[in-house]
């Protein structure tokens, strides 16, 4: 089987990771068509498969010969809809608030499984975020961070500070609370307007790293750093509670510390207080990737979601 995939921006690398490990982990062939939109300011950049505004006829040749076209966020550009025409498609909706393709209405609709995604696409099946949880980036690197006894480490890796509290990952109520603590408790590293390798390296030298304590929700950043072995904390509220009861079971205990702008202070200082507790986190983050979020196993979703496309 042939799957190409499209998405207009990087999508914070969720469309490559799931080509790429189709590619390694299963028997098909998979291809990510970059449509060319980029993040400001450009130096926020992802691995790129493809794209399309260098290569056109090179795009629609895949798409031209591919078994399953599966286009993340909405809909393809004008210039490669008529060599998909007919195309088996599934389309997966990766943000908010709600908007839904007007041009593949009839096709399989999916939604990033994601807590707030979740319940505002509740029409929509969920299917994970890869995570290349084998990869030499995403293992833990326990050596890099530093003594337990010596300051606490914590990384803080916004979106965007123009955007909503969403989007941006609550940058501006967060920002300051963290840099009030780094005059004298913790280490502080904000990372922002850099490759997705170079977030990724300064991550995992955290002991601590915030995904977003403002909206309820996690976003790819959280099973980034817990596949790393970090303590992630975020904003676990009621829809993020049913959000693991549906899509883990009722029984899986997850590893997402959670806090509020209003608890963010005391929960560092807790951890500050508790190198024991923030060891045992960390072992129970990378513990919970490889049990329950093993891009090995994940990828089969999609494959049986092309199956069923395919089928029909």
């Amino acid at each position: 089987m042939r799957i190409v995939h499209f998405s207009t921006t990087p999508l914070a690398g969720a469309p490559h990771a799931i080509s790429d490990a189709i590619n390694k982990w299963t028997t098909h062939e998979s291809r990510w068509i970059h449509g060319g939109g980029v993040y400001s300011p450009p130096t926020r950049t992802y691995p790129i498969d493809i794209s399309l505004p260098g290569r056109p006829k090179e795009c629609r040749h895949l798409i031209a010969n591919c078994d399953v076209l599966h286009v993340h966020n909405y809909n393809l550009p004008r210039e490669l809809r008529k060599v998909s025409e007919n195309k088996p498609t599934i389309v997966q909706y990766h943000s908010v608030p709600r908007k839904k393709s007007k041009v593949y209405p009839a096709s399989p609709q999916y939604v990033i499984a994601q807590p707030l995604h979740f319940f505002v696409y509740d029409d929509c099946e969920a299917l994970p975020n890869i995570v290349p949880i084998w990869d030499a980036a995403y293992r833990p690197t326990w050596k890099q961070s530093p003594p337990i006894h010596e300051k606490l480490r914590v990384a803080f890796a916004p979106s965007h500070r123009r955007l909503g509290a969403f989007i941006s990952k609550g940058v501006n109520q967060t920002d300051p609370i963290l840099r009030r603590l780094a005059k004298d408790t913790i280490e502080y590293d904000l990372i922002e307007n850099v490759s997705l390798e170079e977030c990724l390296k300064r991550k995992a030298r955290a002991h601590v790293v915030i995904d977003e304590v403002v909206t309820g929700n996690f976003h790819r950043s959280s099973l980034e750093s817990l596949a790393q072995g970090s303590v992630v904390i975020a904003q676990i509220g009621e829809k993020a509670r049913d959000f693991f009861d549906a899509w883990l079971g009722p029984n899986v205990q997850h590893p997402w510390v959670s806090a509020t702008p209003e608890t963010l202070r005391a929960t560092i200082l807790s951890l500050v207080e508790s190198p024991e507790t923030v060891q045992s986190l960390r072992i129970a983050s990378r513990r919970f990737m490889e049990d329950h979020w093993d891009d090995r196993e994940l990828i089969k979703l999609y494959i049986s979601a092309y199956e069923r496309v395919l089928s029909e």
